[in-house]
């Protein structure tokens, strides 16, 4: 009895350490999809920040980032980051499965 329980609680850790990878796994894609095609294109059709007139030159410059996984855009009136709530459900996820990982495996 004990043995069955052992291997139940075995398979549920592991299965849990593999479900953990797929919020990571999202970060990326979500990445890819805040950039879209055109990184600045993407820019200008997210939110503007407060005292951003839509014109030409108040972006300064656009790029992809990492950490956060998402899309920062430079404003003159401010500036603009998409990507963290992703980002922090991938990092909560990448510890939740460096934790499960070892029980499971033991």
């Amino acid at each position: 009895m004990v043995l069955k329980r052992a291997r139940a609680s075995w398979w549920v850790l592991l299965l849990l350490a593999v479900l953990c990878v797929f919020p990571v796994a999202t970060a990326g894609l979500s990445q890819a999809a805040d950039a879209g095609a055109d990184v600045v294109d993407s820019c200008w059709e997210s939110e503007l920040p407060e005292g951003v007139q839509p014109r030409d030159g108040t972006l300064r410059s656009a790029a992809v980032t990492a950490i956060p996984s998402g899309l920062h855009c430079d404003w003159e009136a401010g500036d603009t980051q998409t990507g963290w709530p992703v980002t922090v459900a991938a990092l909560i996820a990448s510890g939740a499965c460096v934790v499960l990982t070892p029980f499971a495996l033991r």
